[in-house]
């Protein structure tokens, strides 16, 4: 989030894009944890 800083579209593209990476991957972990209790 810190290198989403205002005023660089680009960097705040790529912080958009990672932080939807992790949310999917951090969704998909915390079903598996679930899925393995």
């Amino acid at each position: 989030m810190a290198f989403g800083m205002p005023g660089s579209p680009r960097k705040m593209r790529r912080t958009d894009g990672v932080g939807i990476i992790g949310k999917a991957s951090g969704l998909a972990f915390l079903g598996d944890f679930r899925l393995a209790r």
